[in-house]
């Protein structure tokens, strides 16, 4: 009787996140530029919780998320469907964290903080609680940073904190000083 019932939830959820997959393959073609080229998304856990009639999963233990670019690692995460197939990831974790790897035009991206919400239609995450962005030697550290990820820029504030601050670091890139040095001469 176990093995029945263990073979019809392998084969149950085989049958929901093949949907999945199937249906995060027919996304709209009008993606702006910037946008995720390969739409699917890949995750990974030491345990799966799956409510087809609430379209909600929730992953637990080493949870691992991977959409193009992009690699999310976390204790937790929550996961609400849409009718796309995609939806909205809540990952917890102490910490979270995420990285985009860079393109040849484009430094790498990596962040973490306590919780992390990633819209995945949408392409943007919320770093919420202890937030760190780092792009190459350049950070920024809040409460709330808000990284869209198809338009390529980053919003922080204190996100709630009564007395919090944002900062900022930014280094020169040696390149553009280097450069700008021999265009004066």
């Amino acid at each position: 009787m176990r093995l029945l019932l263990f073979f019809s939830f392998t084969l149950f959820a085989g049958l929901f996140w093949g949907a999945v997959v199937a249906e995060t393959l027919d996304i709209e073609q009008g993606i702006e530029q910037g946008a995720q080229a390969d739409q699917t998304i890949y995750l990974e856990a030491d345990q799966v919780e799956i409510d087809d009639k609430q379209k909600i999963s929730t992953y637990q233990g080493n949870v691992k998320l991977s959409r193009g670019e992009i690699t999310l690692l976390a204790d937790k995460i929550t996961a609400q469907r849409n009718n796309k197939g995609l939806g909205k990831f809540l990952a917890t974790g102490n910490p979270v964290t995420f990285s985009k790897a860079p393109r040849v035009d484009q430094k790498g991206i990596k962040g973490q903080a306590l919780e992390i919400e990633y819209d995945a239609e949408k392409e943007i995450m919320k770093l919420k609680k202890k937030a760190k962005l780092w792009q190459a030697n350049d950070q920024f550290s809040g409460n709330l940073i808000i990284y869209n990820i198809a338009q390529e820029s980053v919003t922080a504030n204190k996100g709630g904190e009564k007395n919090g601050r944002v900062q900022v670091i930014i280094h020169p890139d040696s390149r553009s000083t280097d450069n700008n040095h021999q265009n004066n001469q």
